[in-house]
């Protein structure tokens, strides 16, 4: 075997090695190289069959990356516009990864990542700011205010601001409105704390560690509940599909 092939071979060995529930392959390399001197390091029957059983894993991991491309390909079958639905189809895998790992933060992470994306794309096509100004009471309720104050599109001289620069809040408050959506507002906040504190670490606050900590005990649940919560965005944005 080439040198080059057998660096790649290397590089795979140890992502295998370190995926989550792979502690036993870890073990298995460990135990099966570390009584081996340096004059026992060339390839035996036993590394031929270590080695079959990686191309069998490997093979096994690509089939797997097909399916959930496949799977995300059928979600957004209908989105019109390339380089949006390319994004949105990375963040799936993603996401779809992190499903079968029951990695709950970086599941609701990219989510939310697919959710502020769409976000992103319907305030741009719709031109939110013009639809704020023309109809401000359409975009207001007793604790939101989209044309003025803290959750507002708007810069205090009036100017627009830039996507950026506004809360997700506020962009899921303006789609919410303009399409009538009805989704879980608990699991909307709860999947918002947690992409915060997985993209921006720091200090948890008690709320904050216990919605962490919820999520964590009740994984299959929560990936359910927050997977309906985005559906809810999606299945609305008829602006965004063919």
């Amino acid at each position: 075997m080439e040198k080059k092939s057998l660096l790649k071979l290397i590089e795979y060995i140890d992502e295998l090695s370190h995926l989550p529930g792979n502690q036993w392959f870890h073990d298995k390399l460990k135990s099966k190289f570390e009584s081996k001197t340096k004059s026992e390091v060339h390839i035996n029957e036993d590394a031929h069959e270590l080695i079959n059983e990686l191309k069998r894993s490997k093979y096994y991991l690509k089939s797997i990356d097909r399916n959930i491309w496949k799977e995300a390909l059928n979600y957004y079958s209908s989105i019109l516009y390339t380089d949006l639905k390319l994004e949105l189809i990375h963040d799936y895998k993603e996401m779809k990864i992190a499903d079968k790992s029951d990695d709950i933060i970086e599941y609701t992470r990219r989510i939310v990542m697919q959710l502020e994306n769409c976000l992103n794309a319907i305030c741009i096509l719709l031109k939110s700011h013009e639809l704020i100004k023309v109809s401000p009471e359409n975009y207001r309720n007793n604790s939101t205010d989209l044309l003025k104050g803290e959750f507002s599109f708007f810069n205090s001289d009036g100017s627009a601001k830039q996507l950026s620069k506004i809360s997700i809040q506020s962009k899921i408050y303006f789609a919410k409105q303009y399409y009538d959506i009805r989704y879980s507002y608990s699991d909307m906040s709860q999947m918002i704390t947690i992409r915060n504190k997985s993209s921006h670490r720091g200090e948890y606050s008690e709320r904050e560690k216990e919605i962490i900590d919820e999520a964590k005990k009740n994984i299959a649940a929560k990936k359910s509940s927050y997977f309906v919560c985005y559906d809810s965005f999606w299945n609305k944005m008829i602006d965004l599909k063919k």
